[in-house]
């Protein structure tokens, strides 16, 4: 009797050990890796074909008033009707990075951060005087936009094809696309952010002020759902840059896209500024400016802390809106598969 009870607690502790074994090595496939490796240099080679520029100009058609002129939201198209006033052309301009991840045909699908390209239709400054805050001093009126990206042969333009402001998403279609060796899609699996922790390295691809750069960096605690940080600098031209980790397939290491950069802690603010030309000239501030006044958009970055948008969010993002990408001929299935947690 004494045996066979020696024997089930055997066969039992054998079983107990074994599924802890298992367990470990599915764990373990599931593991980011917390620290660089060897042998990773074609991996990141292999990104930069995949990795894009895109650049987005818009014009403003501005209109400037006095105070006496008592221009309110109310009675402003009227006025600019009645008094045929033809306004001062303003334009602005932002540059960004993406990753193509899908590409059919002559046609390619970008994945970008949504904010980089929307800019308000119109745009108010009142004036500060006393008596007169009701009153608007610069109206800007958009008038045309548009996105490209540019290559070794060509410049592609771009269209929004759908995007999630919420979620700081935007995928961008270019057609006619001819340069098929600079502009290739992503040949790297998207990841699974649920399961990112704390400490986990990461390389971060992008265009900041318009220079192709990787760096690098680490994972720092969660702060909003769908979205984590990381302790990389930002630079203007880095939204949308692509975030990779680093995946321990035995018997090696990949990469995996772990989400799109965002933005980083930054105010955001529209000013009243001279126009172009007069920032390049010496002139007596002591005295009062009397050129043209413009509206520009200022962000005032707060550098070393990164916002990621995760990609279970862009996944579920592409899965909301597959019927639209594959009206365009794109088929996303490989990369995206079905719906999961939004972490």
């Amino acid at each position: 009797m004494n045996g066979k009870i020696y024997l089930l607690v055997l066969l039992a502790s054998l079983f107990i050990v074994s599924c802890f074994s298992i367990n470990q090595s599915h764990q373990k496939q599931k593991e980011y890796l917390n620290y660089p490796t060897n042998n990773i240099n074609k991996d990141l080679n292999n990104v930069f074909p995949s990795l894009v520029m895109p650049q987005c100009y818009v014009t403003y058609r501005q209109y400037n008033f006095k105070p006496s002129e008592n221009v309110t939201k109310k009675n402003i198209d009227d006025f600019i009707t009645h008094q045929k006033k033809q306004g001062n052309i303003n334009r602005q301009n932002s540059v960004g990075s993406g990753i193509i991840i899908a590409s059919q045909g002559d046609k390619i699908l970008i994945l970008s951060a949504a904010h980089i390209y929307n800019y308000p239709q119109k745009i108010y400054h009142n004036f500060n005087k006393k008596n007169y805050q009701n009153n608007i001093s610069v109206f800007a009126q958009k008038v045309a936009q548009k996105q490209y990206i540019v290559t070794n042969n060509e410049i592609v333009t771009l269209e929004k094809l759908v995007q999630d402001k919420s979620k700081d998403i935007v995928l961008l279609m270019g057609k006619e696309v001819t340069d098929t060796i600079s502009l290739a899609e992503i040949q790297y699996k998207f990841g699974d952010s649920s399961q990112i922790e704390v400490g986990n390295y990461i390389y971060l691809f992008g265009f900041p002020t318009g220079k192709e750069i990787i760096s690098n960096g680490i994972i720092s605690p969660l702060k909003y759902k769908g979205e984590f940080i990381i302790n990389t600098p930002f630079n203007k031209g880095m939204s949308g840059g692509a975030v990779f980790g680093l995946k321990e397939n035995t018997p090696q290491v990949t990469l995996e896209l772990l989400g799109i950069a965002n933005s980083a802690a930054a105010k955001y603010s529209y000013l009243l500024t001279p126009e172009e030309e007069a920032r390049t000239k010496d002139y007596n501030r002591n005295l009062p400016y009397r050129g043209n006044i413009f509206i520009k958009r200022k962000s005032d970055l707060k550098y070393g802390i990164t916002y990621v948008t995760g990609i279970n969010s862009i996944k579920n993002f592409l899965i909301d809106n597959r019927k639209i990408i594959e009206q365009e001929g794109f088929n996303l299935n490989h990369l995206i598969g079905a719906e999961i947690e939004d972490k």
